[in-house]
């Protein structure tokens, strides 16, 4: 989502004028101290009074700002309508292939994985079986606890993410 600010400022600009708004109380406009020269207070007035702000959200401007755009330049309105079509499409598709990468990731982490488990408990027989036993027996055991600890912490990592997709959002 994107977020269009608009401000419209009719002011001479002088160096004291940012201190001027600073100093003047945010929450009361048209609360100038007294203190202000009469023409500084006339400047802040000027610059108060004339202070346009539109604030929305989306990936489209208002529609009065398409009317606006479409009688400056013909056509405007429905290049910006398309571009927005475009982007969307675009963002859609880069969504598809990162779900698509990230199932292939996942598989082939499971393919290397299951490759690598056979490969050590094919030693740990090997193991066993040319005389030592018990290493054997040790390099299988811990393949098999390195085998269930990842599978029973994927699984409760997968839950917990799912906990925290299912907690309502608090936006500002």
């Amino acid at each position: 989502m994107s977020e269009h600010t608009k401000q419209t400022i009719s002011a001479s600009s002088t160096a004291d004028i940012d201190a001027i708004i600073l100093k003047a109380e945010p929450s009361g406009f048209g609360k100038i101290p007294e203190t202000f020269k009469p023409e500084v207070r006339s400047i802040v007035r000027r610059i108060l009074a004339t202070v346009t702000l539109t604030q929305y959200s989306g990936p489209l401007p208002q529609s009065d700002e398409i009317k606006k755009y479409e009688e400056v330049i013909p056509g405007a309105g429905n290049r910006i309508i398309k571009m927005a079509e475009k982007q969307s499409d675009h963002r859609m598709n880069i969504e598809k292939w990162v779900i698509v990468c990230q199932q292939v990731q996942g598989f082939s982490g499971q393919i290397c994985g299951l490759v690598i488990a056979i490969a050590f408990l094919y030693g740990a027989v090997h193991v066993a079986d040319h005389g030592n036993p018990v290493l054997g027996g040790v390099l299988g055991g811990t393949t098999l606890v390195a085998l269930v600890t990842i599978f029973v912490l994927g699984k409760r990592s997968q839950q917990q993410d799912l906990a925290k997709k299912e907690q309502p959002q608090l936006t500002e």
